[in-house]
């Protein structure tokens, strides 16, 4: 028995830590979340200003589509207007390229993100079926947005993915390994299975643990 007290349990706890897909500190702030591998708490207003909250996408992702078409992207970045600095980071997987998160990634600039490309390049693959992944087929989509044929004469130069390149190194540094992954602070971690069945729910969730963050670091 004093073996089962002194070891076993001790053991075991500490695996339920280790493996527990919630692994904040107990209370530190609502929502269901997880913070990074190697993180004790979540970094806060000693590390950022504002809180910053990156989403990482892919364009061939029905969650990511279903998060920007039903307008829940934009209703996040709307309540926190101004508390937040938010921005959107294409990613691809596989056999995918890089050619529609360097379109997007041109045409969106400095901005944090562009709801209307975002839109056009997601459209074209869910509701065109077209393969936006094909450079010839990508660089048709930048008729509309001034860009001319650049996609499909420079897509492949060094310097033009450069960018994306350092997206898809800073995805891998902060574990990414599905889509629409939310890392608020480079710390905490919001996942759409966290939260419930729907789309609505992974915002409903972001939602109170943003909340929670403003209220328990960025309030004077």
């Amino acid at each position: 028995m004093n073996y089962i007290r002194t070891v076993l349990l001790p053991f075991a706890l500490t695996l339920f830590l280790l493996i527990s897909p919630f692994n904040g500190e107990a209370g530190e702030l609502e929502g269901d979340y997880k913070l990074l591998d190697g993180l004790l708490k979540v970094k806060e207003k000693k590390d950022f200003k504002k809180p910053e909250v990156l989403e990482f996408f892919n364009f061939g992702c029905s969650h990511c589509y279903d998060f920007l078409k039903k307008g829940l992207e934009e209703k996040l970045i709307k309540k926190f207007e101004g508390k937040i600095e938010y921005k959107d980071i294409p990613i691809f997987w596989g056999s995918q390229t890089h050619y529609p998160g360097l379109l997007y990634d041109w045409v969106k600039g400095n901005r944090g993100h562009n709801f209307e490309m975002k839109k056009a390049i997601f459209t074209s693959y869910f509701e065109d079926r077209a393969n936006i992944f094909d450079k010839r087929i990508a660089s048709m989509l930048t008729d509309d947005f001034n860009i001319g044929n650049k996609l499909y004469s420079a897509g492949d130069k060094p310097e033009n993915i450069k960018v994306i390149k350092e997206d898809l190194k800073l995805a891998e540094k902060l574990n990414v390994h599905e889509t629409p992954t939310i890392i608020i602070n480079r710390s905490i971690v919001v996942l759409p299975s966290m939260s419930g069945k729907t789309i609505e729910d992974f915002e409903a969730n972001l939602e109170k643990v943003i909340s929670s963050l403003l209220e328990k670091y960025y309030t004077k």
